[in-house]
């Protein structure tokens, strides 16, 4: 069996000794290289192409998040981690752009050796080939926001108050007109609508915040080259079903994970539709030509399905393992581990609902055809996301008809 290849950048000789010493014990496991210079190690990488690249930040000549782009750009198949001794917003904000992990020198040796065996792992992980070069050689991957990395910042505070979450978030406008429209929506029980951002933050709650801050910043990040009325339908059916899902979940405290999980499975979609944007313009053509799945059209098309791409994506930002999992299998419950109960069946039966509402862009036609077989919870599961679905969407439609109706009466 072939070792996995990591190549280690460093131009501290000291440093670099210490990371040969420190992992003299994995040579029989790890095929490990080790050199002090950017232009030597895309030389290298060139010569003999490597899994894992870790490189530090600040270098003579090239740096550490230059070197990592040009290496993304050139071998997108290797996983790439950043040693960086400058933690602020803006280095990790650029860095997550090109790096799939990033550590805060000085590091644990053993912080390094369980990253780059769980990069390992999701490289082992990914479908075939074709997930990571379609992920890994986009232009500019879709990083984590640096406002959600903020705002986590702030949450871990626990004397921080509504005024200063208030003032974060109201430095981006249309996040914040996003989260007080969610705020206003029939899925948050609200009679009545939000008038600041400060009374839409006390009934969304933190991490519904958190959530949104991090969908809408995906939505933004991914309109370079999108077709602006999908990503719109896209993140309008995204919003219902992550409000539907956090309701269908057997366990409150579960309502948050099914919420971002609900908001996030699309991720893949948002990610294709930004770098293939003609592809999956074709992929909407086939399933109305050939009547086939959306993900079968999307594996004909580009090899991979937004499901395995949304996963790969997730996994990679570390968030929680039921938003991945959602992503990967929300057509498809029945092809996870764990398919009972819970986050997963949630945000399925919450998609499946939107879609046959009108209100989706993707769907496995066997799903609704196959509803029969499952179990008494999953079929009560269901009538219950019909029925909150039908009712959010009426009553949406129901406030977006108000505005017209006093504007063509005065007019």
């Amino acid at each position: 069996m072939t070792r996995p290849s990591i190549l280690f950048i460093d131009d501290d000789a000291v440093m670099l000794q210490s990371l040969r010493t420190s992992l003299y014990r994995f040579r029989n496991h790890w095929d490990l290289r080790y050199t002090s210079n950017a232009r030597d190690a895309l030389r290298l990488i060139q010569e003999n192409p490597v899994d894992v690249v870790v490189s530090d930040y600040r270098m003579h000549g090239i740096n550490g998040i230059e070197l990592l782009r040009s290496v993304r750009t050139t071998h997108p198949e290797a996983m790439r981690i950043l040693f960086s001794g400058d933690i602020s917003d803006h280095v990790r904000a650029t860095a997550l752009q090109v790096a799939h992990r990033t550590l805060a020198k000085p590091c644990d040796i053993e912080q390094v050796i369980n990253t780059i065996r769980e990069v390992l792992d999701h490289r082992r992980n990914a479908r075939d080939q074709t997930i990571i070069t379609v992920v890994g050689s986009a232009e500019r991957l879709p990083a984590l926001p640096a406002l959600y990395l903020r705002l986590q910042e702030t949450l871990q505070d626990p004397n921080v108050g509504i005024s200063q979450i208030e003032a974060l978030i109201s430095k981006d406008p249309s996040i914040a007109t996003q989260i007080m429209r969610m705020a206003s929506s029939p899925l948050f029980c609200s009679r009545y609508p939000i008038h600041s951002l400060r009374e839409a933050i006390v009934r969304l709650g933190t991490q519904a915040i958190a959530s949104v801050v991090l969908s809408s910043s995906l939505a933004s990040a991914t309109q370079h080259n999108a077709d602006t009325a999908f990503i719109e339908k896209l993140t309008a059916h995204s919003i219902l079903t992550a409000g539907v899902a956090r309701q269908l979940v057997p366990i409150q405290a579960l309502g948050a994970e099914a919420f971002l999980a609900g908001l996030l499975h699309d991720a893949g979609l948002y990610v294709l539709a930004d770098l293939r944007p003609k592809e999956i313009s074709e992929v909407a053509r086939l399933t109305t030509a050939s009547g086939c799945t959306w993900s079968e059209a999307e594996r004909s098309v580009l090899g991979v399905t937004h499901g395995e791409v949304g996963s790969y994506l997730l996994d990679i930002w570390e968030l929680p393992a039921s938003s991945a999992e959602a992503a990967a299998f929300h057509h498809d419950p029945g092809q996870a581990f764990n398919h009972g109960p819970g986050v997963l069946a949630a945000v399925h039966l919450a998609d499946l609902a939107a879609y046959e509402s009108g209100k989706g862009v993707s769907l496995s036609a066997e799903a609704a055809s196959n509803m029969a077989a499952t179990p008494d919870w999953f079929r009560e599961s269901w009538e219950r996301a019909k029925t909150l679905t039908a009712e959010a969407v009426r009553m949406a439609d129901a406030t977006e008809r108000k505005p017209n109706a006093r504007g063509n009466s005065n007019g």
